[in-house]
């Protein structure tokens, strides 16, 4: 067995010292008895052997020492140096690694592994059961299973087999990390079974949110073509729809010396036709079928404004301006306060000064604050906490030449499914009635087509949901504006 390899050579080693020992004694006795008869001259010449022998044999056990030694020290080294290379190359790539004795339960996590989660090695134990605590619930069940499978599969002879996956892991702070998981096993029992598997994690979260993103990017495209045939295809039906009910309502419901005469004639009194609608509320109906009009056409037009480019008038302002006038907008929208007054939602700021000016369309941007401010404080109302004060936090600091806003409420939160499909189109988690799906889709549109610029929402459940936009300093279109006005100015 490999750990007791060692026993081999000292017992070999030890069987040499005791017959050198013996041959030395016996022959040297042998030869001292052959040719000294004197006892004293015998006495002292055996004394004389026994320090030979003593000088001779600390002369081997020094050389075998020294030897063996040097060998040690030569591979505590290059063991030494192999791991420093290791630490550099781990540091290198950021990677964590974990090293679980199978039998034992017990893990090795690297210092990389707590840091990428936030943690500190002494957080929390090193154990299986520590890194199953942290698994996302959705990712626990398929992680566990593939873990299970890998260790029941035995690879063929030589082939070195290994597994690959990828899982959420919470961090210290309550967010969640995604994670690449990769490992082999590197020993096992006379069974065949894994005693020791190893491998490595690395943190992929921000390749997972560029995936998410342009997949995002993508969708968005292909129904912006899709809502546009739409909206044209409602359009024509809608608008007869319309003309019909607006006829009811002016040729049936009016009070008018055109209806008048045409009751007359019919030797019908049109106080009593209009009575004889009354009870059977058809007022009610023709109402409720232009107050559906209405709303379609309000559908179709965020439609066709979602699908189309629209004219942009681009020019330097202020973020925190318009931040500060869209709250104040939507503290006195009359829509917003039917619902919920904003005025009882603590806004709180957090504004890096002397933030640039951005070029940018400023009533686009103010209706991408307002719809955020309406979901949070729609959100914050229906489904608030009871014992939590609502509060919205307006963020805005820079990051290269770029402006980050960011509006975070501390409602409800929502789950990933509903956070990936937030700014799908007509997606709403809103009761019937309420909303219709588009506000931050065209919102979406506006900093990502319009302003060449990004945004994404992240949420924890039960606590909080942040929307952040990221907006060039300097826009593209902005320049070839101005050199068109130049070009005019020029001209004329």
């Amino acid at each position: 067995m490999k750990k007791y390899k060692w026993l081999k050579p000292s017992l070999t080693v030890s069987l040499i010292y005791i017959i050198f020992g013996f041959l030395w004694i016996t022959l040297s006795d042998a030869l001292l008895l052959f040719f000294v008869s004197d006892q004293e001259t015998y006495t002292t010449l055996q004394t004389w052997t026994g320090w030979f022998y003593v000088i001779i044999t600390a002369f081997l056990v020094f050389h075998l020492t020294s030897r063996g030694l040097r060998k040690v020290m030569q591979q505590e080294q290059e063991i030494s140096e192999s791991r420093a290379r290791l630490a550099l190359a781990l540091t290198a790539v950021r990677d964590g690694v974990w090293d679980w004795d199978v039998k034992r339960n017990a893990v090795y996590f690297s210092p990389r592994y707590y840091e990428m989660l936030g943690f500190t090695p002494d957080e929390f134990p090193a154990s299986f059961e520590a890194w199953r605590s942290l698994l996302h619930p959705e990712d626990k069940k398929r992680s566990e299973a593939i873990i299970a499978d890998y260790l029941k599969k035995i690879p063929p002879q030589g082939i070195p087999d290994t597994f690959s996956t990828e899982f959420r892991l919470r961090t210290k702070d309550g967010n969640w990390r995604w994670i690449l998981s990769r490992g082999q096993i590197a020993a096992r029992d006379t069974s065949n079974l894994p005693v020791r598997v190893i491998g490595t994690h690395v943190d992929i979260t921000e390749r997972k949110e560029t995936e998410e993103y342009l997949l995002q990017s993508e969708k968005m495209i292909s129904i912006g073509g899709l809502a546009a045939g739409m909206a044209h295809e409602i359009n024509n039906p809608l608008s007869g729809i319309s003309g019909a009910a607006q006829n009811l309502n002016s040729r049936l419901l009016s009070d008018n010396a055109a209806n008048r005469k045409a009751a007359q004639d019919c030797n019908v009194s049109l106080d009593a036709v209009h009575a004889y609608l009354e009870q059977r509320q058809i007022p009610r109906m023709v109402q409720g079928i232009l107050e559906s009009v209405e709303r379609a056409s309000t559908i179709v037009k965020n439609m066709l404004a979602f699908s189309r480019k629209t004219s942009r008038s681009f020019s330097y302002h202020s973020v925190e301006e318009l931040l500060e006038a869209t709250v104040q907008l939507a503290s006195t929208d009359y829509n917003l306060k039917q619902h919920y007054d904003f005025r009882q939602i603590t806004i709180l700021r957090n504004y890096e000064p002397n933030t640039p000016q951005i070029a940018c369309d400023g009533n686009q941007l103010q209706q991408v604050f307002l719809n955020i401010l309406k979901n949070a404080a729609e959100a914050l109302h229906e489904k608030g906490i009871p014992e939590r004060a609502p509060e919205i936090v307006l963020r805005l600091h820079t990051e290269a030449d770029h402006v980050v806003i960011s509006i975070e409420d501390n409602g409800p939160g929502m789950n990933d499914a509903v956070r990936k499909r937030i700014f799908e189109p007509f997606f709403t988690t809103k009761s019937i009635g309420y909303g219709t799906g588009l506000g931050l889709s065209i919102s979406y549109f506006i900093i990502t087509n319009e302003h060449k610029g990004e945004m994404e929402v992240t949420s924890s459940i039960g606590n909080w949901t942040k929307f952040t936009i990221r907006l060039p300093v300097h826009n593209a279109e902005l320049t070839k504006q101005q050199l068109q006005t130049n070009e005019t100015l020029l001209d004329t």
